[in-house]
């Protein structure tokens, strides 16, 4: 008699939708996936696909692959052919019940073919938020696990905003072909409900990032001092910055370059106030350091025009998401523009002001955590506005801890969801047809 494993306790996982390790928020959400799923599955096996699998930081029972999605023009026709061969696999497969492996050979293929299941990690990018060329090559990606008969998982995803008819139908028909919806936040859900499926049973759950450990307190100070950092009683204000978010401000501009100056001269004026007010040092924590998205490059910029530039540290090397995490937890303060660098202070108790460009802020920090009146939309950055939510995110700071300690404390034990999920959709689904159970 066979004997065969059992794919609730020890699946192979293939996670899509990861790009790199220098996104520190991608980062995280890929750890705090894989730990999560090892919680209550800690037999289990990952395959990333990666943009830079060569390059990724080494993690147990888990291997880099070269990713499916291109973003150069002839990666999308690779792309394409590839979505092409495996659509023809999946119509013939059907019919016939053969496996044509000819047209499934390439290895990224052949992994999606032999796991037990696919969880996406995006983030936000079922959404138009980054452009439609970019919502359609996401849509495409998703379906390759769907073409290959795999049960597909939408893991703590943020889901729309949509623009029109054909945006909501390519969402549609890849969520009502996913095996399990999970969703960060309530918009996504009044987002999925308006696209009038009857099929979908979405959960809301947390993003899994608020799961991620931090790196242990003597390594943060370690950090901090190797980046110049003098360790004096000065409050400690960290800032992460951002040059994608200035496109979305400033609507009375639209040269993309004044944008950006408009959005460095307001910062780095707020960073003198704070100085001057607060005598705290500012600390830039970059969250992002792809090329010209560097969010160094940015700190740079700001720094080099304000007056109290020898009171800033801008962290220059490359740290992962847990170390990154760690110094956030050390500030008293914290002024984000990317979402997983809000995540990974509120998380650690940090009062924070949030600057939004999407829905996913208002979703995450307002909705779930309860902060709405400390987020600043980048339609609406002035220096006065950053400076009065900064005066009553100071004077209310230890009433804010409080609040996010105990809101964190439930969404983290929502984000471990997902992946108690995840185990019960396995322990429904598997059988002994499935072409990697056989031991």
């Amino acid at each position: 008699m066979k004997k065969f494993r059992d794919v609730a306790i020890s699946p192979k996982i293939v996670i899509l939708g990861y790009t790199t390790k220098l996104h520190k928020g991608q980062q995280a959400l890929l750890v705090s996936r894989i730990n999560a799923l090892r919680e209550v599955m800690p037999g289990a096996q990952f395959f990333v696909f990666a943009k830079y699998p060569e390059g990724e930081v080494s993690l147990d029972r888990v291997e880099f692959l070269s990713h499916l999605r291109k973003p150069t023009h002839a990666g999308m026709i690779v792309t394409l052919q590839l979505l092409i061969q495996t659509l023809a696999w999946s119509i013939l497969h059907k019919v016939t019940r053969v496996t044509f492996k000819g047209l499934i050979k390439d290895p990224r293929l052949q992994m999606i073919y032999q796991s037990d299941l696919v969880v996406t990690l995006g983030g936000d990018n079922i959404s138009v938020d980054y452009g439609h060329l970019n919502y359609l090559f996401t849509i495409i990606h998703y379906l390759f696990p769907v073409l290959l008969h795999k049960p597909l998982v939408i893991y703590a995803e943020g889901i729309g905003p949509f623009c029109n008819k054909i945006d909501k139908l390519l969402a549609r028909f890849l969520l009502e072909r996913a095996s399990l919806v999970t969703l960060r936040e309530n918009i996504s859900l009044v987002n999925v409900n308006s696209l009038h499926s009857k099929k979908l049973t979405p959960y809301v759950t947390a993003d899994s990032a608020f799961l991620l450990e931090v790196a242990p307190t003597w390594r943060a100070k370690a950090i901090m001092k190797e980046e110049g950092f003098k360790d004096t009683a000065n409050a400690i204000v960290g800032f992460s910055v951002s040059r994608l978010i200035s496109s979305y401000g400033f609507s009375s501009c639209k040269d993309t370059r004044a944008k950006y100056q408009s959005f460095v001269e307001i910062m780095a004026r707020l960073a003198d106030y704070v100085v001057d007010e607060w005598n705290a040092t500012i600390l830039f924590v970059p969250h992002v350091m792809v090329r010209k998205h560097d969010d160094r490059m940015v700190g740079q910029d700001i720094s080099k025009i304000m007056r109290n530039t020898h009171r800033v540290v801008l962290l220059e090397e490359d740290y992962t998401a847990a170390e990154m995490k760690a110094v956030i937890g050390r500030c008293d303060l914290f002024v984000g523009c990317r979402m997983h660098a809000v995540i990974a202070a509120t998380s650690m108790s940090v009062p924070t002001l949030a600057i939004a460009y999407s829905q996913k802020t208002y979703g995450v920090v307002g909705d779930m955590l309860g902060l709405n009146e400390f987020i600043l939309d980048i339609k609406d950055l002035s220096y006065e506005r950053l400076v009065e939510l900064m005066d009553k995110a100071w004077s209310r700071k230890s009433d804010i801890k409080v609040q996010l300690k105990q809101g964190t404390t439930i969404l983290k034990n929502r984000a471990l969801d997902n992946a108690r999920l995840v185990k019960q959709l396995l322990s429904c689904c598997a059988s002994p047809e499935s072409p990697n159970q056989a031991n």
